[in-house]
Order: structure tokens, then C-alpha cells, then sequence
């Protein structure tokens, strides 16, 4: 699998990955699968890495660099896509100050309407 990194703990050996999927976040940790992680993995880099399901959670194992800086400031562009929805009113809140995104489908005739600028 393909993905990119959103967060990389270059002391524990631990990142994040957004897979090529667009599924659930991929979890890596190198110390853990006794791998060494020969490339440092930073924020914004490609990387390619088997998965596996461990209890309901995805897990990366073998990753491996392939250009970094593919998608450099990927972070604050969803960070800024974020406080766009919640400005927007399109956030639930959850448990204690944790913010979620709601994805709503539009309902039909308000896409139309947007699509000939009534919206």
C-alpha cells in the first residue's frame, strides 16, 4: 500500500500514515515489529508499507521511503479544511474537547441549486 505521512515520532520510531485508500489512518511503529527505520519518515512524505488488521486498527509494518516531501504542508491544509467545516457548522462534538467532522451528503436540488447559483 501507498499512503503519506501526517505524523512521524522520529525518536520512538512512530508515525501516521493516510493510505492510498483513503480507509482508516495506518499506525506504524518500527520498534514494534523489531524494524529499524533506515529513512527518517517525516510529515508530508510518501511511503509504501505493508498492512495488516490487528484488532479493528490498521497497522504498517515494513515501510519504506519513496520521495519525501510529496506532500509537504498536508497538515495544515487539513487543519484549515477543518476549522472551514466547523465554521461552517459541519462538526459534532464529542467527548470532552474532541471535534469531528461531519461529512453530510447535500441533498439533490441543493446541489442543483448550487450549480446555477441559487445556493
Amino acid at each position: 500500500m501507498m499512503g503519506v505521512v501526517l505524523w512521524s515520532d522520529l525518536d520512538d520510531q512512530k508515525a501516521v500514515f493516510w493510505c492510498e485508500d483513503h480507509g482508516d489512518l495506518a499506525y506504524y511503529d518500527a520498534s514494534a515489529e523489531g524494524e529499524t527505520c533506515s529513512d527518517l519518515l517525516n510529515a508530508g512524505d510518501m511511503v509504501r508499507f505493508d498492512m495488516k488488521l490487528d484488532r479493528k486498527m490498521r497497522r504498517a509494518t515494513n515501510a519504506q521511503l519513496v520521495e519525501q516531501k510529496v506532500c509537504h504542508g498536508l497538515q495544515d491544509h487539513l487543519r484549515a479544511s477543518s476549522a472551514r467545516g466547523m465554521r461552517d457548522g459541519h462538526v459534532a462534538r464529542g467527548h470532552g474537547d474532541h471535534k469531528v467532522v461531519q461529512l453530510h451528503p447535500r441533498a439533490a436540488n441543493e446541489v442543483s441549486q448550487q450549480r446555477m447559483g441559487r445556493g
